[in-house]
């Protein structure tokens, strides 16, 4: 009685997420793709953060991210359809970039002999080359 019954046939599968990273200030829109979308109303929600769904059809949906302003102890993702998780074959993070000066908390990235810090649960997109740093702590 407390077997449980896969069917591939009618489980959601999200086969690719695009893009599969965007800023923690929210505002991305993203693509999901993937078969048996129809199962029932989808809903996205990223580190806590629900990520508003648009329409869907049976292979493709689309949502756009809130904003996570804060660390999460872990990060988590979970894509539903109605009360059925979707099986997940990607992923979406939220991130900081290095080139935006809301990383840093100053006008500036950090220059050359800088100490860099990166605090557990937060997820740095390098999106240019870096300067020699003297160290990062993780």
């Amino acid at each position: 009685s407390n077997a449980v019954r896969y069917l591939s046939s009618v489980t959601p599968v999200v086969s690719l997420i695009s893009p599969n990273n965007g800023t923690i200030y929210g505002g991305t829109t993203v693509v999901f793709t993937g078969s048996n979308f129809d199962a029932g109303t989808p809903s996205v929600v990223i580190d806590g953060v629900t990520c508003v769904v648009t329409p869907v059809n049976s292979t493709y949906f689309t949502c756009v991210t809130g904003s996570r302003l804060f660390l999460p102890t872990q990060n988590s993702f979970v894509v539903k359809f109605g009360n059925q998780n979707a099986l997940l074959n990607d992923e979406f993070l939220y991130t900081m970039k290095w080139s935006d000066s809301r990383t840093w908390g100053t006008d500036l990235p950090p220059v050359e002999g800088d100490l860099v810090y990166v605090p557990k649960g937060m997820t740095l997109y390098v999106d240019q080359t870096t300067p020699r740093l003297d160290g990062i702590i993780v």
